[in-house]
């Protein structure tokens, strides 16, 4: 398709009502429903990884609570007895203390970092609004429909461009 298009060069010729309105669909269905259908992608995909990391982190922490509670029920059900529990156990618990909080801050850090959450969120908000701007459009519409269409979408990609920018701004590890 995109090579059809490319071999076809710029549109020459009369423009008539029929070849506008070809031109337009095709112009809407790339900036307003392809843009749409990405941004559905990836705010499903984004939320995924968010739904993932925090997953992994309640798992981590839970693992960590029965390795704690389980210690203290040996060590006490141990003392009870005057039964000692070997040494490494004590080293397990001292691990897993030290290596599940590493790994919750690892993925607070990521998700600080990357805001999956957010961009499924921002995602999700763009896709909605360019499908709400979609819905507006005629069955048949008229040139200066399609051009206030496109001013629409535009308007809405720069601004989104912005914001996701002014967040990249605020996301970088190092800064000048």
């Amino acid at each position: 398709n995109d090579a059809v298009l490319r071999a076809a060069g710029l549109p020459h010729g009369t423009l008539h009502a029929e070849r506008v309105a070809a031109w337009g669909r095709w112009a809407m269905h790339e900036l307003v429903d392809g843009q749409a259908a990405y941004h559905q992608a990836t705010s499903v995909r984004d939320r995924r990884i968010a739904h993932r990391l925090h997953d992994i982190e309640n798992r981590a922490f839970g693992l960590l609570l029965v390795i704690l509670a389980g210690f203290l029920a040996l060590h006490l059900s141990g003392a009870a007895v005057d039964l000692h529990l070997p040494h490494w156990v004590s080293g397990v618990v001292t691990m897993a203390s030290t290596i599940v909080p590493a790994v919750a801050a690892g993925i607070m850090a990521l998700e600080a970092k990357l805001e999956f959450g957010e961009q499924s969120n921002r995602s999700d908000r763009i896709a909605k609004n360019l499908a709400r701007l979609a819905a507006r459009l005629n069955p048949e519409p008229r040139f200066d429909e399609l051009q206030s269409l496109a001013r629409s979408a535009i308007s809405l990609h720069l601004a989104e461009t912005v914001q996701w920018g002014e967040g990249v701004d605020r996301r970088q590890l190092f800064r000048p």
